[in-house]
């Protein structure tokens, strides 16, 4: 065990020593979960979904798809090592999949990224925003045995109008 597996104060990080073996602790398992955010008063709240995991801290942080922008036009993000549960905007989250596995893992990915965001001409035209958005990934998943098709019932009844 070299210097860089010990803490400040001399704990081994990661690791588990039994019998002078030196083993790598398992990971916790990577969650799927639905973030909804408050936005501006008046205005629906914000989905986004998160695979994550809890890092050393106990923080769970992880990955992010999302969009965003007006309902008009709407644009995908993603972003790496996200902490969302310390947004000040922050409301409630449903967990999705306490276990998501490498390969479910990287399907919720691919499915997320082909997935069009939503558009319309104009306001007028607007039919969905990011929760519609959400809930049509979250459909496809289902259909891959990722997520629970009566957990997307749920989520479809706390949508909020659109107007």
């Amino acid at each position: 065990m070299g210097p860089q597996d010990r803490s400040a104060n001399g704990e081994t990080a990661g690791r588990i020593e039994a019998a002078g073996v030196a083993t790598q602790a398992e990971p916790e398992p990577l969650q799927l979960h639905v973030f909804t955010e408050f936005q501006a008063e008046g205005e629906p709240k914000h989905r986004s979904l998160h695979a994550t995991r809890a890092d050393s801290n106990g923080t769970l942080r992880g990955q992010l798809w999302q969009v965003t922008g007006n309902a008009e036009k709407m644009r995908f993000e993603e972003a790496e090592s996200v902490n969302a549960f310390s947004s000040d905007s922050f409301s409630w989250h449903q967990t999705l999949n306490s276990n998501l596995g490498d390969s479910d893992y990287a399907k919720v990915g691919q499915v997320a990224r082909s997935e069009p965001p939503p558009q319309a001409r104009n306001r007028k035209e607007v039919m969905e925003n990011c929760q519609g958005w959400t809930i049509r990934v979250l459909e496809r998943l289902a259909s891959e045995g990722i997520v629970n098709e009566d957990t997307i019932a749920a989520l479809r009844g706390q949508m909020d109008p659109i107007d």
